[in-house]
């Protein structure tokens, strides 16, 4: 006949075995397939807190630095309902100017904000969401610096017979983005 075991009653039995029946660790760490430590961590509970010291215990960690205090918290909602329009850093903004010590960061003020519903989570923008200008082969894309210019007289047809000053670029260098490599260059000088 099966039954199940509990986790306390097992470990309750290992510690029985060492105990009680005087069974050395190592053996009774390799019946129960844990490790000798575990049955260490296991005998030492048991010397403790008797029974109850061998269930499972919370994982949660004692003490978390970056979480605010239920008041701020409750600042922070209070602050966000009033002015609808600010943001985390405005947020924080005033809660300084409001004296509020310690002053929470704001990705906590955000994290607050999100917790209690009152902005939707940002999403991360993915990188192959947008597209580099950048490209992988040569003569695929190019990038022009235009630079200074002088005043020349050029007449135009419009208003007609009429003389016009325009802005003349004296210097223009045409750049291959993929080699860096300068496709062509016009100035002044070489006009």
């Amino acid at each position: 006949m099966l039954w199940e075991v509990s986790v306390v009653e097992q470990r309750y039995q290992a510690v029985l075995a060492v105990i009680r029946d005087g069974a050395s660790i190592v053996d009774v760490a390799a019946r129960m397939r844990v490790s000798r430590q575990s049955v260490h961590n296991w005998l030492a509970s048991y010397r403790d807190g008797g029974l109850e010291a061998l269930k499972d215990k919370s994982h949660r960690p004692a003490s978390c630095p970056h979480q605010i205090s239920p008041e701020i918290d409750a600042r922070v909602v209070e602050l966000r309902m009033a002015h609808r329009s600010w943001g985390p850093r405005r947020l924080v903004h005033q809660l300084g100017r409001d004296g509020v010590e310690p002053l929470p960061s704001v990705s906590a003020v955000y994290r607050c904000l999100v917790r209690h519903k009152l902005i939707e989570p940002r999403t991360r923008r993915r990188k192959d969401l947008y597209t580099r200008w950048e490209r992988g082969r040569a003569m695929e894309l190019w990038q022009m610096d235009v630079m200074g210019g002088v005043h020349s007289e050029v007449s135009v047809v419009e208003p007609p017979c009429q003389a016009h000053l325009e802005l003349i670029r004296d210097a223009a260098s045409i750049v291959d983005i993929a080699t860096r490599v300068r496709v062509s260059r016009q100035s002044e000088h070489t006009r």
